[in-house]
């Protein structure tokens, strides 16, 4: 799915998880962490509707999803152990999975970073065998 399409997507899909007051809502990554992205979601929409069961309040809210040396991002209004624990593992599993196709691969690169396949890090100009992790 394209990139505005899938914010879009995901902001219809998660509105409990998006603030309506923001005109827009930055997602900045490659259609190959979609999935992953999803997943997440789904955990934060799952953690907002059971609040009470962490002894929480405040329902947490994405601010931004973006791609940052190779690592998928989310940044969030307010944050738990839950929610950081999320954030986290959805980070560690995009250092390992082809931004542009999804395939598991690695981050690589000697100033930029991407997290590519071999057959995109070639397309893309990235050489091969120069991982970071």
């Amino acid at each position: 799915m394209k990139h505005d399409e899938f914010a879009r997507c995901i902001v219809s899909k998660f509105d409990t998880l998006f603030d309506p007051a923001l005109n827009s809502f930055w997602c900045e990554c490659g259609e190959g962490w979609q999935e992953l992205i999803l997943c997440a979601l789904s955990q934060l929409d799952w953690y907002n509707q059971t609040l009470s069961w962490f002894d929480e309040t405040v329902p947490v809210q994405i601010v931004q999803i973006k791609e940052k040396y190779g690592e998928l991002i989310i940044y969030t209004d307010t944050t738990s152990p839950y929610v950081q624990g999320i954030i986290d593992t959805v980070s560690y599993m995009s250092c390992r999975t082809c931004e542009v196709c999804g395939q598991p691969e690695v981050t690589r690169g000697s100033g930029w970073l991407k997290t590519l396949c071999d057959h995109h890090a070639e397309e893309l100009g990235y050489p091969a065998g120069i991982e970071t992790f």
